[in-house]
């Protein structure tokens, strides 16, 4: 017998969105949010802390930022 086509029973490309490019254009979202997040949480705590002699050190801030990034990443990664 003649193979069956099975283009009958699925959606055109143009209106589905293959389920990786969900989980990019996602991905791309939540990180533009918490880099924006931030930035600005950042800059309204530095400025809270202006009246105080001892301010923290932002680039101690930044590396433990990527860190639990990091530890999320393999954490989500481990549970697939």
């Amino acid at each position: 017998p003649p193979p069956r086509l099975l283009t009958a029973t699925r959606a055109p490309r143009s209106l589905s969105m293959p389920n990786h490019q969900c989980v990019r254009w996602t991905a791309l979202s939540l990180m533009l949010v918490q880099n924006s997040a931030f930035v600005l949480v950042m800059r309204h705590s530095r400025k809270q802390q202006q009246s105080q002699a001892a301010q923290y050190n932002v680039a101690l801030v930044v590396v433990l930022q990527e860190l639990f990034k990091l530890l999320f990443c393999v954490g989500v990664t481990g549970a697939q």
